[in-house]
């Protein structure tokens, strides 16, 4: 933990810290502002402040699990969306050559179609909803357990969206949430197990981003399908974008999965602070995970 802004998270946590209004947050032992590189040797947690952290948050694991299955129904919406525009192309292709081609087999697969699409935007949407109730729940969680943040819990909302912001910013909250969770298990129960996982965002907002970007051109070709070639560039992009979301739906999987364990493990050691402050905590607390 070599940056500053991981410095500053650990001595948040410890009973020796001090505040300088025109230097900012000080060592109560060194009488300057930290600058240990894994390790301070003045370390003591500050129980009373680590326990009122605890008792504020909120379980999410629900939440994770709803927003999981939600995401996997994306993935299988996606996989029949595949096939469906398969045929479409096919059909198309059909009347590009000059065969055949009944009003049956057109109504068909308008039919088909319309009925996909409808069930993706339904599954989609409602999706989008779990997934950012998880987020800005678990935003809300780090807001309580480090006692700070770079932006509002609202924002953990609302960033996605506001035009252009929401290529992003929810990145930045993500990788927050993950480094400061991360960070306080370090410092907890040295547990470094989850500061290695980090490179799971990169990946998965990557894939975000070049879904976004498909879905543009979908969107543009979708206007301007008069003819024939036009109908099948625009089939062709939609089939890559749902193509698209299968890995994306993957990776959010699996970033959901291996946060909700960061979020059990800072609430097992949430119980353990709470057993070594229970001399200052008047009323029983229970902490739901």
């Amino acid at each position: 933990m070599s940056n500053s802004y991981q410095r500053n998270t650990i001595c948040r946590q410890c009973i020796n810290r001090k505040f300088d209004s025109a230097v900012g947050l000080l060592c109560g032992y060194t009488g300057s502002k930290p600058d240990f590189s894994d390790h301070c040797q003045f370390f003591e947690a500050d129980q009373a402040v680590a326990a009122k952290s605890a008792i504020m948050v909120k379980p999410n694991s629900r939440r994770a699990k709803t927003a999981m299955l939600l995401v996997s129904l994306v993935m299988f919406i996606n996989l029949i969306k595949i096939t469906s525009l398969f045929f479409q192309y096919q059909l198309l292709a059909m009347v590009k050559a000059g065969e055949a081609v009944t009003e049956k087999m057109a109504a068909s697969n308008d039919i088909r179609q319309l009925i996909v699409d409808l069930l993706f935007i339904l599954i989609f949407l409602i999706s989008a909803v779990t997934f950012i109730m998880w987020f800005r729940r678990a935003y809300f969680n780090m807001h309580k357990r480090i006692r700070s943040g770079n932006f509002t819990e609202g924002w953990a909302a609302g960033s996605w969206f506001v035009p252009v912001l929401c290529f992003f910013r929810p990145f930045q909250i993500m990788r927050e949430m993950w480094r400061e969770s991360a960070s306080l298990l370090v410092l907890r129960a040295d547990n470094m197990s989850f500061m290695k996982s980090r490179y799971l965002l990169g990946i998965w907002w990557t894939f975000w981003i070049l879904a976004s970007f498909v879905g543009s051109i979908a969107d543009k070709l979708s206007n301007d399908n008069q003819t024939i070639d036009q109908w099948m560039d625009y089939t062709l992009a939609t089939m890559i974008l749902a193509f698209l979301y299968i890995p994306l739906s993957l990776i959010t999987l699996k970033v959901i999965s291996v946060y909700s364990q960061m979020e059990s493990a800072l609430a097992e050691s949430d119980e353990i602070v709470l057993a070594k402050a229970s001399e200052k905590v008047t009323e029983p607390v229970e902490i739901a995970v």
